[in-house]
């Protein structure tokens, strides 16, 4: 008869035993956050699908009213309601599809050979016209190697990233300069206050820090959770540059391809 032998285990010290219940404790905190979170991006999707929903409802309505003739003014009134109540509603779903593939880890990405020029280009043209208000001002050089990245993807976390800081930008205005160094991209995002900077820039996990919750709504902390989360699968890093003398500057940093 064979004897296996197992080594004992040692219990586990007082102090070991408490920095355990600690970690399980904030865990659970981070659960309940994330909890709320989803909670609270439920109500405001609801209540924003109703009111996108019922200005819809109303612009056709009116339009179907045989009694009243409208002019093509009025006309163009209501198909421009129809038409940006229909992209919001797009929006919300594409939002809550991307999250939920997140959450479930199980968000695929094709990354190949791209100009980055061309994203940023066509990114910038993508949010002007969601944002006319907002002034965007993006700069690139001409050239340059190319990145590895999934383009459809790192567009749409682009367009999330600048819903994001529009909100957060205090002059209405945002300014994004593009540099290349040895083996990567810089994306330069300045026009913003210290504090946000600093708040996205330190993202753990792709996890909002609670005092997140205090400034961005249910939907943007959602927006950045998604964002780090592509970003992350295209080995694209949020850092802070921070030098003296100077606002803090959020930034990507964007792997290029490696030369053959």
């Amino acid at each position: 008869m064979m004897n296996h032998d197992h080594p004992r285990q040692e219990p586990l010290s007082y102090d070991e035993l408490l920095q355990q219940n600690e970690t399980l404790l904030h865990e659970v905190e981070e659960l309940q956050v994330q909890e709320n979170l989803i909670w609270n991006l439920f109500a405001e999707t609801s209540r924003k699908l109703q009111v996108y929903s019922a200005s819809i409802k109303a612009a056709v309505s009116s339009l179907l009213n045989y009694d009243i003739f409208w002019d093509s003014k009025n006309q163009h009134e209501f198909l421009e309601t129809i038409d940006s109540s229909v992209n919001q509603v797009s929006e919300m779903i594409v939002l809550l599809t991307l999250a939920f593939r997140t959450q479930a880890n199980n968000l695929v990405l094709s990354l190949d050979s791209h100009l980055l020029q061309e994203i940023l280009s066509v990114s910038h043209t993508m949010a002007v016209k969601k944002n006319p208000d907002i002034r965007l001002e993006v700069h690139f050089p001409s050239d340059g190697m190319p990145v590895q990245v999934d383009y459809e993807y790192l567009t749409k976390a682009l367009l999330l990233l600048y819903d994001v800081l529009f909100a957060q930008a205090p002059t209405n205005s945002l300014r994004v300069e593009a540099s290349e160094t040895s083996g990567a991209w810089f994306l330069d995002f300045t026009g913003l206050e210290p504090h946000i900077v600093k708040m996205i820039g330190n993202m753990h996990g792709c996890k909002a820090q609670p005092a997140a919750y205090e400034l961005f709504s249910a939907e943007n902390i959602l927006k950045l959770d998604v964002i780090c989360e592509i970003l992350h699968l295209q080995r694209i890093t949020i850092e802070i540059l921070d030098e003296p003398d100077r606002l803090p500057v959020l930034r990507l940093r964007i792997p290029e391809v490696a030369p053959i």
